[in-house]
């Protein structure tokens, strides 16, 4: 019965721990809100707060017209995530936010070659 316990008690504390980092993620993603349009390609392209949290610290950022583009291409990948799976999935991720004083994220994509569309867009 002790060993029950135990695997009882390490699950509540990997719990909580999880819950600590999610709780810690939403309060960095709360400065930005989501349209609902955000929320619907987030969704589809299975992409989690802490994906969208991951992009917008490590990406490139273009400014385009009166958005603000966070690319994240592999090179933007720092070498010690490189041979996490999770995070190798996230390469070619476009969040498109607003440039007003309320950040708001307007909508996410993904394309592996997604500058060159970017690029197209600033000329």
């Amino acid at each position: 019965m002790s060993r029950d316990w135990k695997k009882i008690s390490s699950l509540s504390s990997d719990h909580q721990v999880k819950h600590r980092q999610t709780a810690d993620i939403n309060r960095k993603l709360s400065r930005y809100a989501l349209t609902e349009h955000a929320r619907t390609r987030s969704a589809q392209r299975n992409l989690a707060p802490a994906d969208l949290q991951y992009v917008l610290e490590h990406a490139r950022i273009y400014h385009v017209a009166d958005s603000v583009t966070f690319f994240l291409g592999r090179r933007d990948i720092p070498e010690a995530d490189r041979s996490d799976d999770a995070v190798m999935r996230l390469e070619g991720t476009a969040i498109v936010t607003s440039t007003s004083e309320e950040s708001v994220i307007i909508t996410a994509w993904r394309n592996r070659n997604g500058t060159k569309n970017i690029r197209r867009k600033l000329r």
